[in-house]
């Protein structure tokens, strides 16, 4: 696709110059000055929003790993260091919704940001 647009653009500059009946120089000049341009326009847009997707991919992995992270700790505490059942299994389903609600945000490209003043909330 954008192989085709480069050379659409090409050609197309090129008949509108040829057209004009510029000297060969100018018209070289002026249909590359303006290649060139239109070109580096087209490459920074597709770095930046490539950049954009990669900074939030790695806003993403960090937010999941904060949550489902926390919360496996949670799930071996109870496991290993809480005698009585009831206790430990309202703490595996605390952290097992907490898993699921960060799973959920991430799956509706919610906005990731991890709670300063409430960290173990999704």
């Amino acid at each position: 696709m954008w192989g085709l647009l480069v050379t659409l653009v090409g050609l197309a500059l090129d008949y509108g110059f040829r057209r004009m009946r510029w000297p060969w120089f100018t018209e070289r000049l002026v249909e590359n000055s303006i290649e060139g341009a239109f070109f580096t326009v087209l490459v920074w847009g597709l770095l930046s929003a490539r950049e954009r997707q990669t900074r939030r991919r790695f806003k993403e992995l960090r937010y999941l790993n904060h949550h489902i992270r926390n919360s496996l700790s949670i799930i071996e505490m109870a496991e290993g260091q809480v005698a009585e059942a009831s206790q430990r299994l309202e703490m595996v389903k605390t952290a097992s919704a907490r898993i699921r609600r960060c799973i959920e945000r991430i799956s509706r490209e919610e906005e990731c940001e991890i709670n300063e003043e409430f960290p173990h909330e999704p």
